[in-house]
């Protein structure tokens, strides 16, 4: 296996790192948002799936992989339920009903991605606080623990 190094003007690259990189990017298309939506859906009928694509679709093109899978999980938080618990439940209900072609694609641990970040950045902002760079957690959680 042969790693070729370019030049673009501004730094050093492998041609075979750039062009797997891009390759996951163009895999990770609009089409998953469209089937999470689907997916959320069926488990929850209060949820808008059409507004969600559309708001998901904003400025998506220009995102990397890791960007495109937060933009995501920040979106699916505004059109879920505030209260974690119930969001959480409706995430976790539909994995439940994925579609088999998410893993038939080979891309099964990239769907599920935005459902990883939905559940680290939403658990983080619904149990703890940071202040003065230190980290508390919410006397409920500390309870639960």
């Amino acid at each position: 296996m042969a790693w070729w190094l370019l030049w673009d003007g501004r730094a050093w690259f492998g041609v075979k790192e750039f062009w797997v990189a891009a390759t996951l990017k163009s895999q990770f298309g609009l089409d998953i948002a469209k089937q999470i939506a689907q997916h959320i859906s069926a488990v929850w009928g209060e949820f808008d799936a059409r507004a969600f694509c559309a708001e998901v679709a904003q400025g998506y093109e220009e995102l990397a992989l890791m960007p495109r899978a937060r933009r995501v999980a920040k979106v699916l938080a505004h059109y879920l339920p505030a209260a974690y618990p119930k969001a959480l439940a409706i995430v976790l209900a539909s994995i439940q009903v994925a579609k088999p072609e998410a893993k038939a694609q080979g891309m099964a641990g990239f769907f599920y991605l935005p459902h990883t970040c939905f559940c680290c950045t939403t658990w983080f902002s619904a149990f703890c606080r940071v202040d003065a760079g230190a980290i508390y957690f919410d006397a409920v959680f500390q309870r639960r623990i």
